[in-house]
């Protein structure tokens, strides 16, 4: 299977640097040893990633995509260091220190938005490059220059899957359950308030989730008493699953938004047929038909014998990035991936045509999706 375009040009560009290298080496010119017998070292990424704890169901994605993309399409240019930051942020911090000691070219992570927050700026410190794979809340690259999103925020998602469900469905109300004590929770329910109005949706009740002084049937019953024609959820994957079966259970006839925490098949997975009607937004749907996404499932099914998820897209797309910033840049030190990702252009990913805007933030275009029948199929296709 041919490499991609980008990954040729990376083996050009390390050939390049070795025979640059050697022209200017005091090495006596009578040595017999060629310079194809010099092996560059691997570029060191730092990957940060949820293995255990409520981010795991992202962060395993995340991390085979990461790996398939470097298997595939790197050839043996990138050594990825793995860590995982335990879903904490206390974790995340402690995973980026061990990560920036290990003198990266670049960090890929951490999973949630919360520990990207505490740990990103001991990157942004020590001028590694960060690309947030999953952080798709909280203004992460506000936290400096350094800071490149991949994952399209929920500012942006949520608003498309609002509209989206709207425009096939009459949406006058709205109840909004979320969770106060969860970060992600708490920034993605401020994109349902911004995004309601613009569609002419009143939220008629907002009922917060507090695990361990509330119970999911009461604040299911406080979201719904006034019969809104939609139930708004952001919420993570910990509890996410278990109010959309307990929903089912009710028989709740609202219409079901949710927002980046529910993109995963590990969700759809546990919440079985309750799932079915959800609707969300995401960066990557499987039933996306370029070559470039057809291939990437493919060669995740053989890998992993599952379907992939937005997450492992989106970490693969992190790694077609990266590569591209190391051929854009000229070079593989920190500074140089940081030119290249400011000179990066348009790229062709998994995820689509991709850029960065002036923000760091991705331009692609979203996908609404529906859950159906154990999976995610483009909503209104």
């Amino acid at each position: 299977m041919p490499l991609p375009k980008v990954s040729i040009r990376l083996g050009a560009l390390i050939v390049g640097l070795i025979a640059t290298i050697s022209a200017c080496s005091t090495t006596s010119s009578t040595s017999t040893e060629s310079v194809d017998s010099f092996s560059p070292a691997p570029i060191v990424v730092g990957s940060l990633a949820a293995a255990t704890g409520s981010g795991a169901t992202y962060g395993i994605s995340q991390q085979r995509g990461i790996a398939l993309a470097v298997n595939t399409l790197a050839d043996g240019a990138i050594k990825v260091v793995t860590f995982d930051d335990l879903s904490t942020n206390a974790g995340a911090t402690a995973a980026m220190a061990s990560a920036l000691a290990n003198d990266p070219s670049a960090i890929v992570g951490p999973t949630l938005s919360s520990g990207a927050a505490a740990a990103d700026p001991l990157a942004q410190t020590a001028g590694v490059p960060v690309l947030a794979a999953s952080n798709s809340t909280v203004d992460i690259t506000a936290i400096g220059d350094m800071i490149w999103r991949v994952i399209l925020p929920d500012s942006s998602m949520i608003p498309q899957a609002v509209a989206a469900a709207a425009k096939s469905n009459p949406i006058h109300t709205a109840g909004m359950v979320w969770e106060p004590a969860d970060s992600y929770s708490a920034e993605a329910a401020k994109s349902f308030r911004a995004a309601a109005p613009t569609q002419g949706i009143t939220i008629s009740s907002e009922a917060p989730y507090i695990d361990g002084s509330t119970t999911i049937d009461a604040v299911l019953a406080k979201a719904t008493a006034s019969k809104p024609d939609a139930l708004f959820l952001p919420l993570r994957s910990a509890v996410a699953s278990d109010f959309l079966k307990t929903a089912a259970k009710l028989a709740l006839p609202q219409i079901k938004i949710g927002g980046n925490g529910f993109n995963s098949m590990a969700l759809l997975t546990s919440a079985g047929s309750a799932a079915d009607g959800l609707i969300v937004a995401t960066s990557w749907n499987i039933a996306e038909s370029s070559d470039a996404s057809s291939e990437f499932v493919a060669q995740y099914r053989e890998a992993y014998g599952i379907d992939p998820d937005a997450f492992a897209a989106q970490g693969y797309a992190a790694v077609q990035v990266l590569l591209g910033a190391i051929t854009a840049g000229g070079g593989s030190a920190p500074t140089q991936v940081q030119q290249g990702l400011k000179s990066l252009g348009t790229l062709d990913t998994v995820l689509g045509r991709f850029s960065f805007d002036d923000k760091h933030n991705p331009t692609y275009p979203a996908v609404v999706q529906v859950a159906t029948n154990g999976t995610f199929a483009v909503f209104g296709s």
